[in-house]
């Protein structure tokens, strides 16, 4: 079994809107995003063996974009919490859904966003469009929309899905 071409995802079609306090903003700007969930395992020693075991500790997220350079908002949010000490509540939402794949949407809320790093000034003469890296951690994520499974893949129990 093997994958069709049409069947990989395009990364244009996506969407990436973000909503502070309550205010949405789409990021058309925005040329690549990507999050992690980033797993801290401890390491449990074991009785009656010589190798040892582990369990998950904590789980924290964090994720980078980059955009073309132009829009104000991540300056202002930095200014507004200078001046006031108050950061404003901040959920990022992305969604990719390539319709020529047949397998739906996929949609991550990235919830309780604290910038790691906002830029400020960006000058570069040899670039004939700006852009800007951002940094992020998030307290939590949800998945209301998930990708179905590519028609014709074999699941770990043996099962073949139907187109």
């Amino acid at each position: 079994m093997y994958i069709e071409g049409y069947q990989t995802v395009r990364g244009t079609d996506s969407s990436v809107t973000v909503e502070i306090d309550a205010r949405r903003i789409d990021l058309f700007q925005v040329k690549n995003f990507d999050s992690n969930a980033n797993i801290t395992l401890d390491e449990v020693p074991r009785i009656g063996t010589r190798t040892v075991g582990h369990k998950v500790s904590v789980i924290t997220y964090e994720g980078s974009f980059t955009a073309y350079h132009g829009s104000p908002e991540a300056r202002k949010l930095f200014l507004q919490y200078v001046a006031t000490g108050k950061w404003p509540r901040i959920n990022i939402t992305t969604r990719v859904e390539d319709k020529d794949t047949g397998i739906g949407a996929l949609t991550v809320v990235h919830k309780n966003v604290h910038f790691s790093t906002v830029p400020l000034a960006k000058i570069d003469a040899e670039s004939t469009s700006l852009e800007e890296d951002m940094d992020f951690t998030c307290d939590s994520v949800e998945i209301p929309e998930e990708y179905a499974n590519i028609a014709g893949a074999v699941l770990a129990d043996g099962t073949v899905v139907s187109a």
